[in-house]
């Protein structure tokens, strides 16, 4: 049987750890037009052809980056800023 402190500082933990991500998120949607502009700019001005480490690639994506393309996340954040301009 767990100890109730280790449960209580895991506990406390997972709360922080929630209310991290949280904030991030909430600062990447508040300002979602930036966000998508300065993430496009970053792609579109990489002079790789499929999307590179520095321009697309997740380094903990588990299917090795296998489904990104750097065409569709073009695109797709094209969109993004243009729904975003429009609402």
């Amino acid at each position: 049987m767990q100890k109730p402190e280790f449960s209580l500082t895991l506990s406390r933990f997972m709360v922080q750890k929630f209310s991290q991500i949280m904030i991030q998120r909430t600062a990447i949607f508040s300002d979602l037009t930036n966000f998508a502009a300065k993430a496009y700019a970053l792609a579109a001005e990489c002079d790789c052809e499929a999307g590179c480490p520095r321009c697309l690639h997740s380094t903990g994506c588990p299917q090795h980056n296998e489904a990104l393309h750097k065409d569709l996340g073009l695109f797709l954040l094209d969109a993004i800023s243009q729904a975003v301009q429009n609402t």
